[in-house]
């Protein structure tokens, strides 16, 4: 499948401008919002937080007058889905050829998770190995590779943000040593500069990262993780 970076025309990047935004004022009440309170009990699973997160951040955006479409299993090449995929209205795009594309993914993790990072589930991994973070999932189309997507870090009681973001970057941390110039057992490479960065701290935590895909183009993620247990 032969792919490229996305270069995002000025409506598409403000559309993305959009969904940190929303990311970023909205997150912090989803755990006092009425959809999460009907839904959340005693072994809630991360695919029902993201459920639930869908249904808060489409209504969010339908208040804001976004026009964003969310999808939950967004497909991605191989078969892969992505936790959440976002696209425009059909009355927002500028030709009938991108209805249905995507222009940002979120993927959703417990922070005390161990595929974070790695693994044949790992988040950040599968962007970097382009699983995660196609445009459109038909190979009969131009497969673009998007740039930036999110993770969402579900935090339970036992764990800090602090310990958390300790933890995520040691994963990072070894695998850079280990995989600087030979690639892991994903054929990914490691590069110095991938470790994620704190931007604020508040209710929630939230960290942007810079990683080297399969295809030696870049991808940003912005991480924001809350607290929902």
């Amino acid at each position: 499948m032969a792919l490229k970076s996305g270069k995002s025309n000025v409506s598409i990047n403000r559309n993305v401008q959009n969904i940190l935004t929303l990311l970023d004022t909205k997150l912090i009440n989803f755990v006092n919002s009425q959809v999460f309170i009907n839904r959340n009990y005693a072994g809630i699973t991360e695919d029902e937080v993201t459920s639930a997160l869908r249904f808060f951040l489409e209504t969010e955006s339908d208040l804001l007058e976004f026009g964003l479409s969310f999808e939950t299993q967004a497909v991605n090449p191989n078969k892969r889905t992505v936790d959440l995929g976002i696209s425009l209205k059909a009355g927002l795009v500028q030709s009938a050829n991108e209805i249905g594309n995507y222009i940002f993914f979120i993927e959703a993790k417990w922070l005390d998770a161990p595929d974070y990072v790695t693994t044949n589930t790992g988040a950040i991994k599968r962007f970097k190995s382009l699983n995660h973070g196609i445009q459109n999932p038909n190979p009969s189309r131009p497969q673009v590779a998007i740039s930036p997507n999110a993770i969402v870090g579900y935090r339970r009681k036992k764990m800090t943000f602090q310990q958390s973001m300790i933890n995520i970057n040691q994963d990072i941390k070894t695998l850079i040593s280990n995989h600087s110039v030979t690639p892991d057992n994903f054929g990914l490479i490691w590069g110095i500069g991938e470790t994620l960065c704190q931007k604020i701290s508040t209710e929630y935590d939230k960290y942007i990262s810079t990683h080297l895909r399969i295809d030696n183009s870049n991808v940003i993620l912005h991480h924001f993780w809350v607290k929902v247990s």
